[in-house]
């Protein structure tokens, strides 16, 4: 890292870490203006333990050297005495022989002991303590000769003839192992560091400055410095082999940085602080300081301005927005105590006379209490006195959690306390071996299937392999992925010379390409069918315009918080948006709909006005909605179990009534519902919760008793129907995808998908042509044509003059289909993308009104109003009941959240159906679209054969979207038209992001020192671009390191990782709506709402709850 203000080169490697309450780091800094006469690794290199203070006692000073190796003067103190230095964070008294050291913002303390050795002025580290546990160094002769960590391991230390560390060992429960090796030249320089799997990292010098790093994958790094002895400042630095290459010149107050592209950065300094950037582009941003150096006001490009306040101990304690909103923070003994979001309501918290959170009062009043014993947390009560308990093994470690419904995790772990067995409490285990880097190297999961991981010297995963997969990885000098290999395809990923993405080469060799501004700004997208987007950027960055392949221009306006307010389409249409001083949406219009939600104080929509019909929530005191009523008509009444899942659900019209009761297993997964009529809905799980038996009774005479058949992956192999007497065998490609289907009459559906994801209904695969993104030109009865933005405008028959014609609005919505008989049907849309009416011709109009993202209430006007009023799952996209003309009908959906049957108050089943592997029903009885839900999301339009899936239509005939993905390549599809690639296990709701998504990463964000992380976070794009993005909006700081906890996960494991992370460091601190800041820079929202049972939201706690239970 290079201090910009300074140009000395800061640079911080961490050696090794073992977990612990305090974990322990070893980590090597190297300051290139800094030379030590007594540091254990040599002349250029300090170790993050080499910490001191030395008293100046004629000058009334004290030199505390810090754990990166900086040095800094804080005030004087006497025995007795105790400062406050904000600058640092610090609080600080001198106690006899003792210097005791409080970093707040760490929660860390650090005890100086005098060292008569070095002279009586000098106090060395021995304890850095976190309530009654702490780390111990013990000296001989001056020099560290023994470090205990908080599991009683010891850290023991080799040394050469000069007294320098050439190796570190660790005695952990009677086994030794060797952590790192080092090795120095003739002048006491490092050369070397090995690590404990015999990796080794080189380092070359000139004149006491570090030149060229050569790492164990053989990339070498070089630094370049001014031609001078006193103080030079770096110059160049960069891999040799051109990657994340940057120049630097400066002037008084002046730092430039040149990229390898070409383009400068104009860094401003002001007393060694940054004041200003320059973009390339000219756009500057702004930066104002105290007398404590504490930040004050930040403007950024646009000229907003974000100011801040804070106490004397430097605590932050007030942001007001540009939008005029304040947040407020409040301390005692810096332990944060009340935070009033923008809306005025107030969270508290307590602590104990340690300084332990012990209760937290939320924004509705909701109490949450923590207990400890030995000042270890053992119990979390939540709001409604339901009791989390904790047990720890004898070196600190979680051993096991309890949770209410007795349900007991269990941890083990090896000496170095690294996991080795997560067990559920049916006794199921996951299993984990590591290289001695502590890197997973294997998991056998709970389906016995063995996965194998490699990587290089970097730590970069460059192979995984288990049963089914062999699936290879190939990175840059840099780190960044170049390549993912897999059964002989391969995708490719290219880099500018500033190391920003600029191309992927798909499985096909087509090129997805990507064009920037100076700044970095995406100002092109060129897509894989040569489709070509233009983007014009705002000076913070934000797309002000969009022009698509005929040169329309879509242009785009924000509010002070960043948010779009306002899209206005070449027609002259507009979509609007408003937002509260949260941040969180309160209007949207367009020609077609006003949307109004009004909010409470914590941001819970209480009443949305759809075109003047209201439907209105209530919540209980921990957030979750207990009741819902429209003014059409209807009123849902929910009950709640203790753990706030859903008990009992009441649904109303003026002329109906259906209820439903649930119950849960101990996992929380649904395994009973109890219907009107006497139809009873039952499931019976494995232990990792997929589905195994799925019933239907009515009267206690079971109608449907379904039987899964699993394989590993979670690849579903068959379903079979005993009452019935047929089923469905599944089989699937080398890649996952879902390929074939079997049914008992002895017929098969194909769905045999290429290299890039594009369908056959045959073995041959040359039935079908396609485009270059994936666009189905012709299959054997039709032929397709697509505008210039790849919405399909024509379906044209082969063997006759059937056409279909269809048309778009200007944001990309179907607007309407004209059938070969030239009916037309016509749709439209509010601004959310929900759709509010369907006409048939000028006759028949659909209308609905939404909960949220699902359909409420539905009417057709034709010769009476005919209201039909749904009920989903709470949070979900799953149906439950139809209600219409006096009558209920209970939805019966099987492991995926799709329509399976219906039935009548009275228990007669009224409606059936079978859907094939693309969606399309297969089988039905009654009226097909009696129940029109199909895959979760969707709505069946038989007037065209279309599904509406929110953003796209789906084709169940092809089974693709008739249209491009919305947000491209993000949605992480086959292709850009492909539906999910396993419509077995994942669905697509949105027309979007599905379930089952891969290739997502599990981060964390620390204070420099900090044993717990203070956000976490998920991407699936890449880390180092995720850091820049926080870095972007303040929540990484200059003293922030991340970490990668978890890579290639789906979207499901990601969530449910990330939850429980959450959850375990307790990193929820943010206020939703406010700025992010040093002190609102946690979780501002779960990772996911735990009661959703709608497919994703069950994904997602499934994944959760592997986790909580032992099963990760």
């Amino acid at each position: 890292m290079l201090h910009i203000p300074t140009g000395q080169l800061n640079i911080q490697n961490t050696d090794f870490e073992l977990p612990g309450i305090i974990p322990f780091e070893w980590k090597r800094n190297n300051q290139s203006w800094v030379t030590y006469n007594k540091s254990d690794l040599g002349t250029i290199w300090t170790h993050n333990f080499d910490q001191y203070l030395e008293l100046v006692v004629h000058e009334q000073y004290i030199n505390w050297k810090k754990n990166n190796g900086s040095i800094v003067s804080i005030p004087y103190v006497e025995d007795g005495e105790e400062n406050v230095f904000k600058d640092e964070k610090i609080s600080y008294q001198r106690k006899g022989n003792q210097i005791i050291l409080e970093n707040y913002e760490e929660d860390l303390w650090y005890v100086f002991t005098k060292d008569n050795f070095l002279g009586n002025n000098h106090y060395k580290l021995t304890n850095v303590q976190k309530y009654q546990f702490s780390i111990d160094l013990n000296y001989t002769n001056g020099m560290l000769a023994l470090i205990t960590d908080t599991a009683n391991r010891e850290i023991t230390f080799l040394r050469n003839e000069n007294n320098l560390i050439v190796q570190m060992q660790v005695l952990a429960e009677g086994k030794m192992h060797t952590l790192v090796s080092y090795e120095y030249d003739e002048e006491n320089r490092l050369t070397s560091v090995t690590n404990s799997e015999g990796i080794t990292e080189q380092y070359e010098y000139n004149n006491n400055f570090l030149t060229k790093k050569i790492d164990g994958n053989g990339s070498v790094f070089y630094w370049q410095y001014e031609n001078k002895t006193d103080e030079p400042k770096c110059i160049k630095r960069g891999f040799t082999d051109g990657t994340s290459v940057e120049k630097f010149t400066y002037e008084k107050g002046i730092t430039k940085i040149t990229d390898g592209k070409g383009n400068t950065t104009t860094y401003y300094i002001n007393d060694e602080k940054i004041v200003e950037v320059q973009n390339p582009l000219g756009h500057s941003e702004y930066w104002e300081y105290d007398l404590n150096d504490n930040l004050i006001c930040y403007t950024d490009a646009l000229g907003q301005n974000t100011y801040y306040g804070y106490d004397v101990y430097g605590n932050q304690t007030h942001i007001r927005l540009p939008n005029g909103a304040e947040l407020l923070y409040t301390y005692e003994n810096n332990k944060l105590t009340s935070v009033t979001n923008a809306m005025g309501a107030v969270m508290l918290l307590e602590y104990n006379e340690i300084g332990q959170l012990v209760t937290q009062i939320g924004y509705t009043n909701d109490i949450t209490r923590y207990e400890y014993e030995n000042n270890l947390l053992t119990t979390v009560i939540n709001p409604n006195g339901l009791r989390t308990y904790i047990s720890y093994t004898k070196n600190y470690q979680l051993n096991t959690i309890t949770d209410h419904n007795k349900v007991v995790t269990e941890w083990k772990y090896d000496e170095l306390g690294r996991v080795l067995t997560i067990k559920n409490s049916e006794n199921i285990a996951e299993n984990y071996r590591y290289d001695s880097l502590g890197r997973v190297t294997s998991i056998v999961t709970m389906e016995a299937n063995r996965i194998n991981l490699k990587y290089d010297a970097l730590g970069n995963l460059i192979q995984l392999k288990d049963a089914q997969h062999n699936i290879n990885f190939k990175y840059n000098s840099a780190g960044k992925l170049l390549s993912r290999k897999q059964n002989n395809t391969e995708i490719l990923f290219k880099y500018d010379r500033a190391d920003n993405l600029k191309a992927i080469v798909n499985e096909e060799k087509n090129v997805y390409s990507f064009k920037r501004n100076a700044a970095g700004h995406i100002v092109k997208e060129i897509g894989f069918d040569g489709k070509t987007q233009r983007y014009l950027t705002n000076p913070v960055g934000n797309v002000v315009e969009k022009i698509d392949p005929l040169g329309v221009s879509t242009k785009i306006t924000y509010d002070r918080l960043g948010k779009v307010s306002e899209v206005v389409y070449p027609s002259g249409d507009k979509e609007t948006y408003q937002y509260d001083k949260n941040g969180l949406l309160v209007q949207a219009i367009n020609k077609n709909a006003t949307v109004v939600f009004k909010r409470d104080e914590t941001g819970n929509i209480i009443t949305e006005i759809q075109n003047g019909i209201e439907v209105k929530s209530t919540y209980n005191a921990m957030g979750y909605r207990t009741h819902l009523e429209s003014s059409l008509g209807a009123n849902i009444a929910i009950t709640r179990n203790k753990d706030n899942s859903i008990a009992n659900t009441v649904a109303k019209t003026e002329e109906a009534s259906w209820q439903a009761q649930y119950v849960y297993d101990a996992l929380g997964l649904e395994i009973e519902r109890n219907l009107p009529g006497g139809v009873t809905n039952t499931w019976q799980r494995r232990p990792d919760g997929k589905p195994e038996v799925h019933a239907v009774s009515v009267n206690e005479k079971q109608t449907t008793h379904r039987r899964y058949s699993w394989d590993i992956n979670d690849k579903l192999t068959r379903i079979f129907d005993n009452i019935a007497n047929k089923g469905v065998a599944f089989s699937y490609d080398a890649f996952n995808n879902l390929a074939k289907a079997g049914y008992s009459d002895g017929s098969f559906d194909y769905k045999l998908p290429d290299a890039v994801g594009n369908l056959y209904q045959t073995e041959a695969q040359n039935e079908r042509t396609y485009g270059k993104a994936g666009q189905l030109l012709s299959c054997p009865d039709f032929e397709y044509s697509y505008d210039a933005n790849g919405n399909l405008v024509e379906k044209r028959a082969k063997k006759s003059v059937e056409v279909w014609r269809y048309t778009w609005e200007e944001n990309g919505m179907l607007s309407q289909v004209i059938k070969p008989n030239k009916d037309v049907i016509s749709f439209t849309y509010d601004a959310l993308g929900r759709r509010i009416s369907k006409q048939y011709n000028d006759q028949k109009i659909t209308y609905w009104v939404y909960d949220k993202n699902v359909p409420l209430h539905e009417w057709s006007l034709l010769e009476k109003e005919d209201l039909v009023t749904w009920i989903f799952e709470e949070d979900s996209f799953v149906p439950q009941a139809k209600i219409q003309n006096n009558e209920t009908y209970s939805i019966i959906t099987d492991h995926l959240g799709t329509p399976i049957q219906a039935y009548h108050s009275s228990g007669k089943k009224v409606w059936e159906c079978e859907l094939d592997i693309y969606g399309k029903a297969r089988s039905f009885t009654g009226e097909k679209t009696f129940i029109p839900f199909r895959y979760q999301g969707q709505y069946e339009d038989e007037e065209t054969g279309l599904y509406y899936n929110r953003f796209r239509y789906y084709s169940p005939d092809t089974g693709t979207y008739i249209s491009q993905d919305p947000i491209g390549l993000a949605g992480n599809n086959p292709n850009i038209y492909a539906y999910v690639h396993d419509s077995n296990t994942w669905v697509d709701p949105y027309g979007l992001d599905p379930l089952g998504t891969g290739g997502f990463s599990v981060y964390a964000l620390y204070d420099k020192g900090s044993v717990t992380p203070y956000y976490i976070g998920i991407t699936k794009q890449n880390v180092q671009v995720r850091m820049d993005q926080h870095m972007d909006t303040g929540r990484y700081g200059n003293n922030t390191i991340h970490k990668v906890l978890h890579e290639d996960l789906t979207i499901e494991q990601a969530r449910g990782h990330e939850q429980f992370l959450i959850e375990k460091h307790s990193t929820k601190t943010g206020i939703i709506g406010e700025d992010i800041s040093t002190t609102n820079r946690g979780n501002k929202i779960n990772s996911f709402d735990k009661t959703r049972t709608d497919k994703r939201g069950k994904a997602f706690k499934a994944e959760y709850d592997k986790l909580k239970k032992g099963c990760k």
